[in-house]
C-alpha cells in the first residue's frame, strides 16, 4: 500500500512503521484527521511534524491523532473544502 500512496500515513506507512519500532510497540490507533494529512505535515500554530506528534500511551499503544481542539487543526478544518473541492 505505501507503493501506491506513499505520501499518507496509515498503519503500513513507513513513518508509522518507524514510529512503532521507535516507541516499541506493535499497538497502534491512528484516526482519520491524522491519515489524512500527508506525512510532511507540520502544525500550522507550533510548527511540530507528525513525527514529533507521535506519542505513546500510558497502555503502550502508539497515539497517531490529530485533534481540532489541539494540534491547531480547527483553522486547517476549516480550509479542507476548498482544499479538497477547490473555491467556492
Amino acid at each position: 500500500m505505501d507503493y501506491y500512496f506513499p505520501d499518507y500515513d496509515r498503519r503500513w506507512s513507513r513513518q508509522t512503521k518507524r514510529a512503532m519500532e521507535k516507541f516499541d510497540t506493535k499497538r497502534l490507533e491512528l484516526n482519520s484527521n491524522w491519515a489524512l494529512e500527508n506525512q510532511i505535515w507540520s502544525c500550522p500554530g507550533c510548527g511540530r511534524s507528525k513525527e514529533e506528534i507521535f506519542r505513546k500511551s500510558s497502555h503502550g499503544i502508539l497515539l497517531a491523532k490529530l485533534e481540532l481542539h489541539h494540534d491547531h487543526l480547527w483553522d486547517e478544518g476549516l480550509r479542507r473544502p476548498e482544499k479538497l473541492l477547490g473555491p467556492a
